[in-house]
Order: C-alpha cells, then sequence, then structure tokens
C-alpha cells in the first residue's frame, strides 16, 4: 500500500490511521461535557430536596407544641407528618 502510494505521490509522506481512533478523538470533549451536565443536573435535583427537607424540619420545629397536642388526642403519626409536610410543598405552588 504504501509503495502504491509514494508512486502517485512522490513528495507526500504516507501517513495512516484508524477510524475509530479518530472518532474516539473526536467525541471526547462531548463525553467530558456530558458527564459535567449529568453532575449539575443531579445537583440541581438535591438542593431543592435539602430546601424542602429544611423547610419541613424548621417548620416542625416551630410546631412542636402543636404536634404534641394532635398526639396526646390520638392523632398517627402519618397524619402528623401529612400536616406537617403538606406546608412547606404548598408554599412552592406559587398561586
Amino acid at each position: 500500500m504504501e509503495e502504491f502510494y509514494t508512486k502517485f505521490f512522490p513528495g507526500n509522506p504516507f501517513q495512516y490511521f484508524f477510524l475509530d481512533d479518530y472518532f474516539t478523538q473526536q467525541y471526547q470533549a462531548e463525553e467530558l461535557l456530558g458527564r459535567v451536565v449529568g453532575i449539575f443536573s443531579i445537583l440541581a435535583v438535591f438542593v431543592p430536596g435539602l430546601g424542602i427537607f429544611g423547610m419541613s424540619f424548621f417548620m416542625s420545629l416551630q410546631r412542636t407544641k402543636e404536634i404534641g397536642i394532635r398526639k396526646v388526642l390520638g392523632a398517627t403519626t402519618s397524619s402528623i407528618l401529612r400536616a406537617a409536610l403538606a406546608n412547606p410543598v404548598d408554599s412552592l405552588k406559587h398561586e
């Protein structure tokens, strides 16, 4: 192959490469960008989740007496959690 090439193109050096190596090199930057976007999208879901958790924890600290009274009057744990988590989620609706 090299002899055939040098016969028709004597001034040009014979250089070759594998096409899969070329494609791999070409898409390395896109793969890195995909990883970075993936990490930031995970953070974009995680940070608001922390905010909702913090808001519900803050609200439960403010409503400790109310939760105690509800428990004494016979409320179940699931109904207390439902009432405590309803306020932070409702505040996110922006009506």
